[in-house]
């Protein structure tokens, strides 16, 4: 039996893992998350944030949606039929409480909240050490056709990775090749940012767009407060984000970010949100042409 425990205010989880989380070298693992333990109906899972910060001291909400992302995939992950397998069609994240967070890692539940044959949808809140909400989740997912696939299976979990490179690694690969008053474009190079069916991790996109959404938001004391994703296709390879400015006031903040595939097929439809209320000291982290981390802009 596991338990989640809050005991003078600090979270702690116990009890036997199963979670698909078991190769190493994967985006979930790459970005902290530990793998999931399991209850009769729920997933639980938590994520050191150590490399949710760059090197300019920001610490960003993408990889919160690598986390829920992993743990409502993993509640809606069932048996499936033979030649079908789990995605995740649409993902939406709203913070609560703004980074940086108490302590080293967040904790994660999720649960199915009404279900179908061969579709879900399900929901998950992330709480700190001390049992504060900071972040609700909810996602659909589907089964679709997949010939000759392997079904996904749990077992233990490999766990993080202890030099947690995180979202610098991601910074890394992330190229901007053009930019206006109103748009940014960004490329990924997504080799090593794929989930067990070689295609972009879902909580990549959401990182990859939160990236690329704050290019056009970083001179505004703004910080990301919702993250919508709708995934109409997989990505491989080398995406190109979009991102356009919808809205840029005193008080908040709209980016429409579209990924595109080598083809320049839509693969991800996003809308991030911010609100100047969410916003946190620390400089926004920025691309040289080879994808590195740059100095922050002078202010």
């Amino acid at each position: 039996m596991i338990n989640l425990e809050s005991n003078e205010g600090e979270v702690t989880m116990t009890g036997e893992q199963s979670c698909s989380l078991d190769t190493a070298g994967t985006p979930e693992q790459r970005l902290g998350v530990l793998g999931c333990t399991v209850v009769p109906g729920e997933r639980r899972c938590s994520a050191l944030t150590g490399g949710w910060s760059d090197g300019a001291g920001r610490t960003w909400t993408g990889p919160l949606a690598v986390l829920a992302d992993h743990v409502l995939g993993e509640v809606a992950n069932r048996p499936q039929a033979p030649g079908f397998q789990p995605v995740t069609t649409a993902l939406s994240l709203d913070v609560l409480v703004p980074p940086p967070w108490p302590g080293d890692r967040l904790h994660a539940r999720a649960a199915r909240t009404a279900g179908e044959v061969l579709r879900d949808h399900v929901t998950a809140s992330v709480r700190d050490p001390d049992g504060r909400l900071v972040a609700v989740a909810s996602a659909w997912t589907a089964d679709v056709p997949a010939p000759g696939t392997t079904p996904l299976a749990a077992g233990p979990a490999v766990g993080a990775r202890p030099e947690q490179g995180g979202i610098g690694e991601l910074l890394t690969d992330l190229t901007e090749v053009g930019s206006g008053p109103d748009e940014a474009v960004l490329e990924l190079d997504a080799t090593g940012w794929t989930n067990q069916n070689g295609t972009v991790h879902g909580g990549v996109w959401a990182c990859a767009a939160e990236l690329a959404a704050t290019r056009l938001t970083g001179s505004a004391p703004h910080a990301v407060n919702r993250l919508q994703l709708a995934f109409l296709r997989p990505g491989r390879g080398r995406v190109r984000l979009t991102a356009t400015a919808l809205h840029r006031g005193r008080t908040s903040g709209l980016v429409e970010v579209r990924g595109r595939d080598a083809t320049g097929r839509v693969c991800v439809h996003a809308m991030v949100g911010s609100r100047a209320d969410h916003a946190a000291p620390g400089a926004v982290a920025t691309l040289s042409p080879a994808g590195r981390n740059a100095p922050p802009p002078a202010r």
